[in-house]
C-alpha cells in the first residue's frame, strides 16, 4: 500500500507540472451577467435630495470665464496682438489691390543760364511752375502699371517773353514672368492674400483653442476644489465622531471595559481624520491661490449642477462618424493642419521672384513746339494746341538675372519638403483626432457605468442607515454606529456628485468643441 502510494506520489509531482502552460490571453472572459441599466427616476429621486442649491453652474460660468482668461492670461493677450498685427496686415494687402494716386507739384522754379551761340553767347531766363499726378495699380499676375500726368507752365523773360506749355503722359509697365505655373499667373496676388488669409486665421484658431483651453482647466480646477471641499466636510463630520469616540473609549478605559491597545487605536483614528482635514486644507487653499490669478475678487465659493440630459448626451456621442465630423470642424490642430496644407500647396506653385525674368514696357508722348514772342499764358495754349507736333517713345525690354534660376530651384525643393511635411501633419492630426473622439466614448461610458453602480451602492448605504436606525430604536445599537452610517451615505453621495461634475465638464468639452447640436 505503501508503495503504491509512493508511485502515485511520485507520478504526480513529476507530470503536474508538464501540464501547467502560459494561459491564452485571448480567450480570457468573464461570467455572463445582465448589466444595470440606467433609470432616469432614481438620479432625480437623488438630485432632488443632494443637488447643491448654492453658486453658479459650470455652463452659466462659461462666458464669464472666456472673458476672464482673455483680459489675465499673458499668453491669450500675445496671441491676441499677434491676431490684430496679421489682420491689419491683411487689410494693407487689401487696400494695396486698389489704384495708388499720387500728386506732385513744383509751385515755383527760376533758371539763368548762358550758353555759347556762334560768336558770342545766349543768355535766358526762365520761370517755371508745374504740376502732375501719378496713377499706380498692382496687377493681378504681380506686375506693376504706372501712369504718369504732368503739366508744365514756363515763361522766358529776355528773349522772347512768351509762355509755352509742356504736358506730357507716361506709362510703364513692369512684368515678371514665369512666378508660378504658367508664364503669367492670373492669379498669384489673389494666391499671395490667400496665405496672408491663412495665417491670419491660423492665428485665430489658436487663440481660440487656448482660450476653450483655459476655460477647461479653469473649469476643471473649480470642480476639483468642490470635491474637496466635500470631502473636508465629510472628513470634518468624520474628525468629530472620531473625537467622539476617543473620549467615550477614555472613560471605557478609566473603567477597565476596553484595553490600552483599543484606545490607542481609537487615538490613532482621531489623529489620522485631522491629519487629513488639514491636507485638505492645505490642498483647497493652494487651490484658491491658482483660481484667483483668473478669477480675482470674482471667484464662486459654490457650484450647482448645469441641466443637460445625459440621455441625449449619451445619444449623440454614440454617432461616432457624425462626432468625428464636428470634432474635425473644430479642432484646432487639424484645422490647422489643413491650413497648413493648402498654405504648402500654394507655394509649390510659385517660383521665387528675386531671379524671375522682367518685361518692362513704356511710353511716353509729348508735344514739342515753338511759341510765338510775346505769347500771353492763355494764348500759349492755343498756339500749342495748333503748332505742336508730338513727340513718342515706346520701349520695350527684358531682364534675366539669373537663366538657370537657382534661387527658384531651391524654393521649389523646400516648397515640395514642406508639402509633405503639411500631408503627414494632417494625417497625425486626424488620426489624433480620430483618438480623441474614441476617448470621449469610452469615458462617457466609463462615467455612465460608474454612476449606474454609484446609484446602487448609495441606495445601499441608505438601506444600511435605515436598518442601523432601527436597530438604535430598538436599544441594540448606539447612535456613532448611526451616525457612521450617516456618513458612510453622505460619503457615497458625494462621489455620485462628483461623477455628475465629471459627466457635466465632459458635456461642457463637447459643447466647446462643437459636438452638441
Amino acid at each position: 500500500m505503501k508503495t503504491k502510494f509512493l508511485s502515485i506520489l511520485i507520478l504526480s509531482l513529476v507530470c503536474l507540472p508538464l501540464l501547467a502552460a502560459y494561459p491564452d490571453l485571448s480567450t480570457q472572459g468573464v461570467p455572463s451577467l445582465a448589466l444595470p441599466e440606467f433609470e432616469e427616476k432614481k438620479l432625480q429621486d437623488f438630485l432632488s435630495e443632494w443637488s447643491p442649491t448654492q453658486g453658479p453652474s459650470l455652463f452659466s460660468l462659461s462666458p464669464t470665464l472666456q472673458q476672464l482668461v482673455q483680459q489675465t492670461s499673458l499668453d491669450a493677450k500675445r496671441l491676441a496682438s499677434v491676431v490684430a498685427i496679421q489682420q491689419a496686415q491683411l487689410d494693407f494687402a487689401q487696400e494695396n489691390r486698389k489704384p495708388k494716386i499720387g500728386i506732385t507739384a513744383t509751385p515755383y522754379s527760376y533758371s539763368d543760364t548762358t550758353i555759347p551761340s556762334g560768336p558770342g553767347t545766349t543768355r535766358t531766363q526762365k520761370h517755371n511752375f508745374s504740376v502732375g499726378s501719378t496713377l499706380t495699380q498692382n496687377l493681378p499676375t504681380g506686375g506693376v502699371v504706372n501712369l504718369s500726368v504732368k503739366q508744365s507752365s514756363t515763361f522766358e523773360s529776355l528773349s522772347t517773353s512768351a509762355w509755352t506749355q509742356t504736358p506730357s503722359v507716361s506709362l510703364s509697365v513692369s512684368q515678371p514672368l514665369w512666378t508660378g505655373e504658367k508664364i503669367l499667373d492670373t492669379a498669384y496676388q489673389s494666391k499671395q492674400l490667400e496665405k496672408q488669409l491663412l495665417a491670419l486665421e491660423s492665428s485665430q484658431i489658436s487663440l481660440k483653442a487656448l482660450s476653450s483651453a483655459m476655460v477647461l482647466q479653469n473649469l476643471q480646477l473649480l470642480i476639483l476644489r468642490q470635491n474637496l471641499l466635500e470631502n473636508r466636510y465629510l472628513i470634518a463630520e468624520r474628525t468629530s465622531l472620531a473625537y467622539d469616540l476617543v473620549q467615550k473609549a477614555e472613560e471605557d478605559l478609566k473603567q477597565g471595559l476596553i484595553s490600552a491597545q483599543a484606545f490607542e487605536n481609537r487615538l490613532l483614528s482621531y489623529y489620522q481624520n485631522v491629519s487629513a482635514y488639514q491636507n485638505l486644507g492645505y490642498e483647497i487653499a493652494e487651490l484658491e491661490e491658482t483660481l484667483a490669478l483668473t478669477w480675482g475678487e470674482a471667484l464662486p465659493s459654490e457650484l450647482t449642477l448645469s441641466s443637460f440630459s445625459l440621455a441625449s448626451l449619451v445619444q449623440q456621442a454614440n454617432n461616432r462618424d457624425v462626432l468625428l465630423t464636428r470634432y474635425l470642424m473644430e479642432n484646432a490642430e487639424y484645422t490647422q493642419a489643413v491650413g497648413e496644407l493648402r498654405s504648402a500647396t500654394l507655394d509649390s506653385g510659385f517660383y521665387a521672384l528675386s531671379d524671375a525674368p522682367q518685361v518692362q514696357l513704356s511710353f511716353q508722348i509729348s508735344p514739342f513746339y515753338i511759341p510765338s514772342n510775346n505769347t500771353s499764358f492763355f494764348e500759349s495754349f492755343a498756339s500749342m494746341f495748333s503748332d505742336s507736333k508730338p513727340i513718342l517713345s515706346f520701349s520695350i525690354s527684358f531682364s534675366a538675372t539669373d537663366l538657370f534660376r537657382r534661387s527658384s530651384d531651391l524654393q521649389q525643393s523646400s516648397a515640395q519638403q514642406a508639402l509633405y511635411a503639411a500631408k503627414a501633419k494632417v494625417e497625425q492630426a486626424y488620426d489624433k483626432a480620430s483618438s480623441e473622439v474614441r476617448a470621449l466614448q469610452q469615458d462617457l461610458s466609463t462615467y455612465r457605468m460608474n454612476l449606474i453602480l454609484q446609484l446602487k451602492e448609495y441606495e445601499n448605504k441608505q438601506i444600511l442607515l435605515q436598518t442601523e436606525q432601527i436597530r438604535f430604536a430598538a436599544g441594540l445599537s448606539d447612535s456613532s454606529l448611526v451616525r457612521q452610517k450617516e456618513l458612510d451615505g453622505m460619503q457615497a453621495a458625494f462621489t455620485v456628485l462628483g461623477t455628475l461634475r465629471e459627466l457635466e465638464f465632459l458635456y461642457m468639452r463637447m459643447h466647446l468643441s462643437g459636438l452638441l447640436t
